[in-house]
């Protein structure tokens, strides 16, 4: 059993931050860190906006902990917290001991549905990776989620010439007109009450069915 110094559950911009900030008061001592992602901590917001347009490339968004001397447990998810003995262990049952431990886990996207063929709950570096490789074999995306990120991926998506049906249940985009006017630029139509589609879709007035291609849902998360 390997023991640290620090052991951060959680692998994302916050768990960069804690490594950054422990180096600045202490910088031998040792670090673990456990993250369910494969890919280590790298910067979120791109993934809606800059890879998609060209201004940042997937290897710009590394956060480059490892230059901070850590040991970083890829796909590796804490099931199993020991107070008592001061040690974590994870789905593999594999233990750490630790002399302090941060829990730093975020979220998880809030799922709709149980059967997630053809579904991608749009949040880690790993879906956008799933999804820029689909694009070759799809036209049509449904986007569930009208808040920011949600409309981004529509924007972001139609950038690269595909039908996008936006759908979201409140009577405005993100409860403002920003939202709209910026959409519409996008050429994505909005309507109240409505599931919001492009250009060149039919509207379908909310309840009914409405078929695409690949889901990408971005209708936020549920903190762990």
């Amino acid at each position: 059993m390997k023991r640290y110094d620090y052991l951060i559950i959680g692998g994302g911009m916050a768990a960069d931050a804690a490594v950054q900030g422990i180096r600045s008061l202490d910088p031998g001592g040792s670090i673990g860190m456990l993250s369910s992602e494969p890919d280590a901590p790298y910067r979120r917001p791109p993934l809606s906006k800059d890879l998609w347009n060209g201004k940042t490339k997937v290897e710009d968004i590394d956060c480059d902990t490892y230059s901070h001397n850590i040991d970083f447990h890829s796909e590796r998810t804490a099931v199993r917290i020991n107070r008592a003995e001061l040690t974590v262990s994870d789905q593999h049952h594999d233990t750490y001991g630790y002399r302090r431990l941060l829990l730093a886990t975020g979220g998880r996207p809030r799922s709709l549905t149980r059967d997630d063929v053809g579904v991608i709950h749009y949040r880690t570096l790993e879906d956008y990776r799933t999804l820029i490789n689909d694009l070759d074999n799809k036209e049509h995306y449904a986007v569930a989620g009208g808040g920011f990120i949600g409309c981004e991926m529509a924007a972001a998506l139609r950038s690269k010439e595909k039908k996008v049906s936006l759908i979201f249940p409140e009577d405005t985009l993100g409860g403002g007109r920003f939202l709209l006017s910026w959409l519409r630029r996008w050429r994505i139509i909005t309507k109240k009450r409505e599931l919001i589609c492009s250009q060149d879709s039919k509207f379908r007035r909310s309840g009914r069915r409405m078929r695409a291609r690949r889901s990408c849902l971005k209708t936020g998360v549920r903190f762990l």
